[in-house]
């Protein structure tokens, strides 16, 4: 359809550079013919038709038998057309893109008329040609343009069609775009938890740590609780028996030093029986070693 335009607009150019040749006294020319050409007598009669002169200017002429009358096209031109001052700016500023049907029914006879061509209508009269041209052209522009058009609202109506689809697809993305933010942060949300869960994991692990550190420490505690539970009731004996295995140690340091360790042993347990007889409690199984010893320095003496 766009070849069909694109071929008809030098036509249509070439028409205009035919009008813009035309002058003022070109027309006036024509005006004042008496007796025109058949050609140009044809072109005005167009001339008529494309400028939709109301029919009520139409002027009538005798017919040439002299018997009755018909239009006279170039004596309406000469009254209505060819009056227009500014015929010429008309013509350029025709509006080619809205010509009404009715008028291109009117002109499609002349397109076909063999006469009305401009090489022929150019022997007849120069100005006249170029009114031809521009007809021609605004048919030829019209028939063109009646089948762009249709083109054209198809086009209208995809691009709408696309229009649509493309604030459909907008939408979609920015729906598309508002999941995968909600997505990220859900994953961002999901990451500090597993982040946090991570650290409650390895603070269980040191708790875990801690509380079989402290079940390990009761058990030993327990058996310290045992060791000096003995202990101090160890000392409780020792401390009641004090009297007697100090007396007992001062005899021996006293007096049993030179002596050997079985006749020590005696001589101890005869001095026990003794203290002993005179309620002074003392050691069943006296040690010296114990009552006066220290373990410490002993282990030295090796």
């Amino acid at each position: 359809c766009e070849k069909e335009l694109a071929k008809v607009m030098p036509m249509y150019n070439e028409a205009l550079a035919a009008l813009n040749v035309l002058r003022k006294d070109d027309i006036v020319e024509i005006k004042k013919l008496g007796n025109p050409p058949e050609g140009v007598r044809l072109v005005m009669k167009s001339m008529v038709f494309m400028l939709q002169v109301d029919t009520k200017k139409y002027v009538k002429v005798k017919k040439e038998d002299g018997i009755g009358t018909e239009v006279g096209y170039f004596e309406t031109a000469q009254k209505t057309v060819l009056m227009d001052t500014k015929l010429l700016d008309t013509l350029r500023k025709y509006d080619k893109d809205n010509i009404s049907p009715n008028v291109i029914n009117k002109i499609e006879p002349f397109i076909n008329d063999p006469a009305f061509d401009p090489k022929i209508i150019e022997k007849a009269s120069k100005a006249a040609c170029g009114l031809c041209k521009w007809v021609r052209a605004m048919y030829f522009y019209d028939k063109a343009l009646k089948v762009l058009a249709p083109k054209k609202e198809e086009l209208r109506q995809a691009e709408a069609s696309a229009k649509a689809a493309e604030d459909i697809l907008n939408e979609k993305r920015r729906q598309l775009q508002a999941i995968l933010d909600h997505i990220e942060n859900l994953q961002a949300q999901y990451q500090a938890a597993k982040d946090e869960l991570e650290s409650l994991e390895a603070k269980k692990a040191e708790c875990d740590m801690k509380i079989s550190n402290a079940d390990i420490l009761t058990v030993r505690l327990k058996d310290e609780k045992v060791r000096w539970s003995k202990y101090i009731k160890d000392l409780g004996v020792q401390y009641i028996n004090l009297v007697g295995d100090v007396l007992l140690s001062s005899g021996i340091i006293a007096y049993l030093g030179v002596f050997s360790t079985t006749y020590r042993q005696d001589i101890v347990s005869d001095w026990y029986e003794l203290i002993a007889s005179h309620h002074i409690p003392g050691s069943p199984e006296f040690s010296f070693r114990t009552t006066l010893g220290k373990e410490v320095e002993i282990r030295k003496w090796n």
